[in-house]
């Protein structure tokens, strides 16, 4: 709903489903919110009833994270419908389970966020998800990261260390939150090192070939993991199409609707050139960039009339913008004054 929201701008549509989005969000923390932790995905919700978990991740980082993730949505949502009260409501409670990973899931001997409390490991979509969500300060998720080689295999990474005694398999869905993550993390070529990885056997026109997503690869990455249980066309396995375009090519909205975007490329991306268009409500945004023969970046946008954006330049240094150098910080693009040429100088 959130995304809808975001990339529409409808506002009506918000306004007549909030009630069914509170609803749920309110159904949700009454059954698995862990009041004694402020942690998600108690084994037992506050009344009593079982709740199913995967393998012990409740009171984890990677469940509790999708809580904060979508109470900050919903936090996000109602301060733009004037829903303020419950918006802050939202947010102090997002506040108090951040607070509580960092303080009862940090591992300060080893260096990770535990996959549950007290637990000897850590799990892929934790790693992936606090990286996502920026959990903690920049120094403990840089030792969190360090520890992903322990996870390496031919076709990316396994689930996590503490499924070490079961038979290894490449999740291409675990690996989604990871690929978005390496992204807001500016970690570009290990980003570009999980794509290749993962996804490269998936468009390869060998036997195995289904024009599809996998739900499962094989560790060596030769054919769909879990030999013949396992889906040969799953689209839990398609975040490289959302990453493509909002962290390659680099055109996000940063206000419903595309009003206000971003066009701010993966730093230390590895590629010729790369072009998209972009759809929004008000018109496609048009966007490119690429190295020239030079060794430098060039990049092109344009925006229809209605929505404007900054662009955020993945390079140190000045810019050449247009006809005008020496150009330094943000450069803004006006929708509907046509293209706007950035030169790396």
């Amino acid at each position: 709903m959130a995304l809808t929201h975001h990339s529409s701008g409808n506002d009506t549509f918000l306004q007549d489903h909030w009630d069914q989005m509170v609803g749920v969000i309110s159904y949700g923390m009454s059954r698995a919110l862990d009041h004694t932790t402020q942690l998600y995905g108690a084994p037992f919700g506050p009344q009593g009833i079982p709740l199913s978990g995967e393998k012990g991740q409740a009171l984890g980082p990677a469940n509790t994270i999708s809580m904060i993730l979508g109470l900050e949505n919903m936090a996000e949502m109602g301060s733009h419908i004037g829903q303020t009260d419950l918006a802050s409501v939202y947010q102090k409670q997002a506040n108090l389970s951040r607070a509580a990973i960092d303080t009862l899931l940090w591992n300060a001997t080893d260096n990770f966020y535990a996959s549950t409390i007290a637990a000897p490991g850590f799990d892929l979509t934790d790693l992936g998800l606090v990286l996502q969500a920026q959990i903690g300060t920049p120094e403990r998720r840089t030792k969190f990261l360090s520890h992903l080689d322990e996870l390496s295999v031919p076709a990316g990474y396994f689930n996590g260390t503490r499924f070490a005694d079961t038979p290894k398999v490449v999740n291409p869905y675990y690996e989604g939150f990871l690929l978005e993550g390496l992204a807001v993390a500016n970690e570009a070529s290990l980003a570009q090192d999980l794509l290749d990885r993962t996804w490269s056997p998936m468009v390869r026109k060998d036997r195995n070939f289904t024009g599809g997503y996998w739900e499962y690869v094989s560790t060596d990455g030769t054919y769909p993991g879990l030999d013949l249980f396992t889906g040969s066309s799953h689209f839990w396995a398609s975040m490289p199409n959302a990453f493509l375009t909002e962290y390659v090519l680099g055109v996000r909205p940063t206000s419903p609707g595309y009003t206000k975007f971003v066009f701010e490329p993966l730093r230390g991306w590895n590629s010729e050139w790369i072009s998209g268009r972009v759809p929004t409500p008000k018109g496609v945004i048009y966007a490119a960039w690429g190295v020239q023969e030079n060794g430098k970046i060039l990049m092109q946008i344009e925006a229809p009339a209605g929505v404007n954006g900054q662009v955020v330049v993945p390079w140190d240094g000045t810019s050449a913008v247009g006809n005008e150098t020496g150009v330094t910080g943000e450069i803004s693009v006006n929708g509907g004054s046509g293209a706007v040429i950035i030169t790396e100088e």
